[in-house]
């Protein structure tokens, strides 16, 4: 984990001044979910807890054919495009109390007590 956080806060800035800021942001937010796999018990990074079809399950959004996996805690993603919960989690803290590797110039903390 600290490999991986230190690499993302050396590159943070470079991403954002190549895509701009608002594609970076976007790319960066996606990491930060990256960044957790591993030291937080998820055991799936590659693919969707709510499967329909695909290798890996996250080619359409969750419906009533899918099946869902015993245990969501352990998965990154809950299909192609929304986060499981405990992925949310983890984005938030670091949003919320992150330091300078995760949110710049403030973190949401800092923000609101400015």
């Amino acid at each position: 984990m600290d490999t991986q956080a230190s690499y993302f806060a050396k590159t943070r800035q470079d991403i954002i001044l190549r895509l701009g800021a608002t594609a970076g942001q976007i790319l960066l937010g996606e990491a930060l979910y990256l960044l957790a796999i591993g030291t937080n018990g998820f055991e799936s990074v590659d693919s969707a807890c709510c499967r329909v079809i695909g290798r890996r399950g996250g080619l359409v959004p969750c419906g009533s054919l899918s099946r869902v996996c015993p245990d969501r805690t352990k998965f990154v993603s809950w299909d192609p495009f929304h986060p499981t919960e405990s992925a949310n989690l983890i984005g938030a803290k670091h949003a919320f109390d992150g330091g300078l590797q995760y949110v710049s110039p403030m973190n949401i903390r800092q923000l609101a007590n400015a």
